[in-house]
């Protein structure tokens, strides 16, 4: 078992994958400077934006311009995406079994204080929410934000 994804090269577009051993390790992931996130700095990320729907519009990597690919599967919100955050949220999905799974309508990022906690933005269902159902062998997307 890998602890780091890339099948292809849509790694290019998505990011690389990570199993929980990596998010876990003491050496972090991060550079120095900088870490993983945990769910109360992302909660505090959401609410700064505004709740889950305004977030997910804030977070999103829009698409909207012309020469612009959308990435997330589903249209409905693309005219209402902004991404006024600068944060620029792809619908990485995740890996399962060397297999990649939800890719294009979800984004799912590990959270570093909880080996079941995970964040999710979806084009589908609730905008951004949290789910404590992950597997530590999954290959989700890791972002590092400044100490």
């Amino acid at each position: 078992m890998s602890s780091v994804y890339s099948l292809g090269k849509e790694y290019y577009v998505f990011g690389y994958h990570y199993n929980y051993a990596v998010v876990s390790d003491p050496r972090g992931i991060c550079p120095s400077g900088w870490h993983v996130p945990t769910r109360k700095e992302f909660q505090e990320l959401i609410d700064y934006l505004g709740g889950p729907e305004e977030a997910w519009r804030a977070l999103i990597l829009t698409g909207t311009e012309p020469e612009e690919v959308w990435y997330w599967y589903d249209e409905r919100d693309r005219e209402s995406a902004h991404g006024s955050s600068g944060w620029a949220a792809m619908p990485n999905g995740m890996i399962i079994e060397d297999r990649y799974a939800r890719k294009g309508t979800r984004g799912i990022w590990w959270v570093a204080d909880s080996d079941e906690a995970i964040m999710y933005m979806e084009s589908t269902g609730p905008p951004v929410y949290f789910e404590s159902e992950a597997w530590k062998s999954s290959g989700l997307c890791i972002r590092c934000i400044m100490d």
